[in-house]
């Protein structure tokens, strides 16, 4: 009786240690904050600055945008989870310009077409983890 108590109270902390160390560790901030440091170092904006800022001079054709819409639209819920990363690799160059919504704390990147600037591609993000909020675009077909 008393190896049974044992073996049992042996159990629980092996249980109790396998679980501690599967605990996840709680997000306080720190990664979005070195992100948003890498973007500014990356590109050289303000990521709170005002108006709207040059990020690159490289600009996509309208195919590789239309693209990269239907990518994003092909995703589904996904979508939600991209980042401006996501994006670059995607269109193939970093975004023209950017610029900060103070209102609703988001980032929002332009991505304007070489042969024709009136077309563009604009994705919204999230400021507290740099995932899309929202996208828009136009003179592109969804």
């Amino acid at each position: 009786m008393k190896t049974k108590k044992i073996l049992i109270i042996v159990l629980a902390m092996v249980l109790i240690v396998a679980l501690s160390a599967c605990g996840q560790k709680a997000d306080t901030g720190d990664s979005a904050e070195a992100e948003s440091n890498a973007a500014e170092a990356n590109t050289g904006i303000d990521l709170k600055g005002e108006g709207k800022q040059v990020v690159s001079e490289d600009r996509a054709t309208v195919e590789q945008l239309q693209a990269a819409l239907d990518w994003q639209e092909g995703m589904g819920d996904e979508k939600f989870k991209l980042t401006y990363e996501d994006y670059k690799v995607q269109i193939g160059c970093d975004a023209s310009e950017y610029e900060w919504n103070g209102t609703s704390n988001n980032g929002v990147y332009y991505w304007y077409a070489s042969d024709d600037e009136s077309v563009s591609l604009t994705p919204v993000f999230k400021n507290g983890d740099g995932t899309l909020f929202a996208g828009g675009s136009n003179g592109l077909s969804f």
